[in-house]
């Protein structure tokens, strides 16, 4: 997206956690994210797991039980 470009928010594909977590870093530091981020593995363990295509907001307690879940579905 050019307004990313504009942002300087575009990063190559991770192919690695690690890649994965810098990239989240950066952003996370950027934008003073307030609230806890958690990375899904370049595996995507989470999102087969949950289904996560194309947009799904999911609440999970600390407890690792899912609170909250809202999903679009797409035609």
């Amino acid at each position: 997206m050019e307004s990313n470009r504009k942002d300087g928010f575009v990063f190559k594909q991770p192919r690695t956690d690690d890649e994965r977590r810098t990239a989240a870093r950066i952003l996370v530091e950027r934008l003073h994210y307030r609230i806890p981020v958690a990375l899904d593995p370049v595996d995507r363990r989470a999102e087969k797991a949950f289904a996560a295509w194309p947009e799904r907001i999911y609440i999970i307690g600390r407890d690792g039980r899912v609170e909250a879940g809202q999903h679009q579905v797409v035609d």
